[in-house]
């Protein structure tokens, strides 16, 4: 034998050299994580998502507290109006009792329904054209009351000859004020 046929050529292709080196990179693909852009993509669209959904979550929150903060509110605002409610209920049924105490029978107020001067019962009272009612109580009807103020007022001029038509007449305010109101209306 040769001394080449003793030598031993070592090759990178050998059996056992191409088994050592699929072996360590069977071992280098489980290590290894490759990271891709698709991975970051959908990593931070889940962490976006999240911070979107923690932000609703505490606007909600706060939504919710100001929500039962108003809820308050309003039940104390039914509370008071019912009560209010109740008040006035009550304050309605005793004018109602007292309406049915205080019906007057007409027949008690005829001398009040009675004119002062003609003693006919008057339908429209001249008081009403009056603000405020004269201290006496007297009440009268309108032509009347006109007619009085026709016949003074012709007897005044017979007893003084002196009068002038333009010359004021002293009327009393209550029953000036009537007439001017009386006048304003027509």
């Amino acid at each position: 034998m040769s001394s080449t046929d003793r030598t031993a050529i070592i090759e990178g292709n050998s059996p056992d050299h191409q088994t050592s080196q699929q072996e360590k990179k069977r071992k280098a693909k489980r290590d290894v994580i490759v990271i891709s852009s698709d991975e970051e993509d959908a990593s931070t669209i889940a962490e976006n998502k999240i911070s979107d959904l923690t932000f609703t979550i505490k606007r909600l929150k706060r939504e919710n507290c100001e929500s039962k903060i108003a809820l308050n509110v309003m039940d104390k605002l039914v509370t008071r109006y019912a009560d209010d409610l109740e008040q006035v209920r009550e304050e309605l049924e005793e004018l109602r009792q007292d309406t049915r105490r205080c019906k007057i029978d007409p027949a008690k107020l005829k001398d009040d329904l009675l004119c002062a001067i003609c003693k006919s019962k008057m339908w429209h009272p001249f008081i009403y054209a009056i603000p405020s009612l004269p201290d006496c109580g007297h009440i009268f009807c309108e032509g009347c009351i006109r007619e009085w103020f026709v016949v003074t007022e012709t007897n005044y001029r017979r007893e003084n000859l002196h009068f002038h038509h333009n010359m004021p007449i002293l009327v009393p305010d209550l029953i000036r004020q009537a007439f001017l109101q009386t006048y304003i209306e027509h």
